[in-house]
């Protein structure tokens, strides 16, 4: 059967997966994942800025790289090694410092919450991995909610390994619409060894970084597991009265139940994730009936998964890829349809979500003042992770709906809407690197101006105009068959603002020899243009162009894939063919790869809203010396770690009384403090 789509996908080798001991997701609520060897580096280190105690969001984060690093990619920082032998602590240290510099992670102050994606993402194009993994970051907003799901779907659909934060909140009390308030003061982030939920039964592992047996020591690698129950009607703000002007945040998170003693509450509200890349192709065929088809890394020896999916002839199918990498695909004419990826692992099928879950009608407005769409032209995912739907020059981001198909008849819910100056012939999102710009780039159909168009939180939505100052490179060009690509930003770019970087698109016409580069200004200013030439010049099998997180150009020639990279020559910028594992993968027409991506906002998610790290993890959860086992109890386990350590000196985990040595002492202070401290 000749094929009408294509899902090319790049998987991790199976050496990666095999300490994925349980991975099941049946259903939202029914699902289990459970993961062996992942490292649990102590944050508490004698060569980390005060002594670590600020660094639980690197080494969580550095948990991963070790586990790629055992698991298939010993070229990968920090290497292949045993990391529970005290014997490569200091390598350890050394790899949690390089990573907390990337993140700009400070002794006193900890990691700002942004930049633990950057950080990430930075170690990986240093390492030369940016091509074969993506990182998503993803955090609680008023447009979207971290659920526990969510988890389990990266870590048995995509084969993800990931890191978890959780918030320190204070209850405020209950609002005007019933909602609970609570107020972010802080929080603490660990690596997910498993999650699991069996109906209303939820639970996860982790490794903390905050357990540790002495700074210059590597503790046993120990899996914690907390229940973490879904708490409903929840709104996060500083004040009761404030709360009241947010009813759409009225959602819930997944508390986890540990330190029930404190008067705070602690809330799942981030995640960062590394998962394989991977790419989509389709193509125009023969055969009538539109089909997906997986191809996996080694797609050569593998039977290819093919899927059909149900269409009308007058519909004209759109993939798209969501931030967590999973494939939808938006079916335009009649009546709009939108197909997302069935999660469960038993079924991959792309499955039609029910159209008055995501589609805003009057009914999504009891109170009136709303205009009823006509009809969907175009649709995208932005970086904020709300879908964005044109209606002519109209659009509107509907929220609450990345999690996968509603599965309790939740539906999304209108973010912002905005009127264009004009319908225009494409729109894609900002490209995910310029963080905090979550908003979506409109093109005009004569190629004369740009529009960004976007709105944060609480605030009213923005129309930015860029001309471009050439137009005659597309002079005579039909522009509704010119792919647009966000490739990001220049590379003297300044992480720290962000608002002042120009975007890079890129834009290829189907057979042409050559990618023409937009450079969108800043804040204001003329779109600049610059040609960079193909090796090898025009080729008419040339039919599409999708572009990674390493700048990689990933075009369809012939039926297959063919990867480019930019190399400069004497005479200027070149694309030229490069090895990947990508080339030679059956494609047609159409190509998409999945980037990295993240909805971090520097206004929601700023130090002022509590998003920042406490000191060792958790204030109100310092262990006594006496419990040197950290079990919670000072009993006659501890009398054993004492006598276990007998004679120690110096960074003694069974130094119950702090005085650098284990002896006598230790056990009078074990005995002092039974039962707790």
């Amino acid at each position: 059967m000749l094929r009408q789509f294509t899902l090319v996908t790049l998987t991790l080798p199976a050496a990666v997966v095999a300490d994925f001991d349980i991975s099941r997701y049946t259903s939202g609520s029914s699902y289990e994942l459970l993961m062996s060897n992942m490292p649990d580096f102590d944050q508490q280190r004698s060569g980390l800025a005060n002594s670590g105690n600020m660094y639980c969001v690197p080494t969580a984060n550095a948990n991963l790289f070790a586990y790629a690093a055992n698991h298939g990619f010993p070229g990968l920082a920090p290497g292949q090694s045993n990391w529970q032998n005290n014997g490569n602590h200091a390598a350890g240290t050394t790899f949690i410092d390089r990573l907390g510099d990337a993140m700009d992670t400070s002794g006193t102050n900890g990691t700002f919450h942004g930049d633990a994606w950057r950080g990430v993402r930075q170690i990986l194009r240093e390492e030369g991995f940016d091509d074969i993994f993506v990182v998503e970051q993803e955090s609680t907003s008023s447009f979207n909610r971290v659920l526990l799901k969510e988890v389990a779907q990266a870590g048995v659909l995509r084969n993800a390994i990931q890191t978890i934060c959780y918030g320190i909140y204070d209850n405020l009390g209950t609002n005007c619409w019933g909602n609970t308030v609570l107020d972010r003061d802080g929080g603490h982030c660990m690596t997910v060894v498993g999650v699991e939920r069996n109906g209303d039964d939820r639970t996860i592992t982790y490794h903390d970084p905050d357990a540790s047996d002495g700074i210059n020591q590597q503790s046993i690698f120990t899996a914690t597991t907390k229940d973490a129950p879904f708490v409903n009607d929840l709104v996060r703000s500083s004040s009761v009265p404030l709360s009241c002007l947010r009813p759409i945040q009225g959602k819930g998170m997944n508390r986890i139940m540990r330190s029930l003693s404190s008067s705070q509450e602690r809330y799942i509200d981030s995640r960062v994730a590394i998962r394989p890349s991977q790419c989509y192709a389709w193509g125009n065929f023969d055969d009538g009936t539109p089909t997906i088809v997986t191809v996996p890394f080694d797609w050569w020896n593998n039977t290819l998964f093919e899927q059909s999916i149900p269409t009308s002839p007058q519909e004209i199918l759109k993939p798209m890829v969501d931030p967590s990498g999973n494939l939808s695909v938006m079916a335009f004419g009649g009546n709009p349809r939108l197909l997302l990826t069935n999660r469960n692992s038993e079924d991959l099928q792309l499955k039609e979500v029910q159209r008055d879950l995501w589609f805003p009608t009057e009914e999504w407005f009891p109170m009136g003042g709303w205009i009823a769409l006509n009809n969907v032209d175009e649709a995208i995912w932005a970086n904020d992770r709300t879908l964005i739907l044109r209606d002519g020059q109209r659009l509107v981001a509907v929220g609450g709906l990345d999690g996968g198909c509603p599965e309790n008849g939740e539906r999304g819910f209108v973010v912002w809407e905005t009127t264009l100056p004009e319908a225009p012939t494409k729109m894609l999102a900002v490209p995910a690197n310029l963080q905090g710009r979550n908003g979506v780039l409109a093109f005009s159909t004569d190629m004369k101006n740009v529009f960004e168009v976007s709105a944060g939180p609480d605030q009213e939505t923005q129309v930015k105009n860029y001309e471009v100052g050439d137009t005659s490179i597309f002079s005579g060009v039909n522009p509704n068959i010119l792919n647009f690509i966000g490739t990001g930003t220049e590379s003297n770019c300044s992480q720290n603002n962000q608002d002042g970087c120009n975007v890079l698109i890129d834009v290829f016409h189907p057979g042409a020899g050559e990618v023409v580069q937009l450079i969108v200004p800043a804040e204001s200013g003329t779109v600049l243009t610059q040609i960079r030439p193909i090796l090898g010049g025009p080729n008419q099998t040339r039919s599409s162009l999708a572009i990674n997180d390493a700048g990689h150009c990933l075009f369809t020639e012939g039926g297959s894939i063919k990867v480019y990279a930019p190399i400069m020559r004497a005479n200027g910028m070149v694309l030229e063919p490069i090895d990947s594992p990508f080339n030679g993968a059956p494609a047609g027409g159409g190509l998409l790869v999945d980037r990295s991506s993240t909805n971090f906002d520097p206004v929601e998610h700023s130090v002022e809203n509590g998003w920042f790290d406490v000191p060792g993890g958790d204030i109100e959860e310092v262990f006594c010396p006496s419990d040197v086992n950290r079990d919670g109890n000072v009993d006659f386990s501890d009398i054993l770690k004492v006598l276990g350590d007998w004679g120690c000196v110096q960074g003694c985990s069974g130094d119950a009384n702090e005085d650098t040595v284990v002896n006598f002492e230790d056990v009078l202070a074990v005995l002092n403090h039974w039962g707790g401290c």
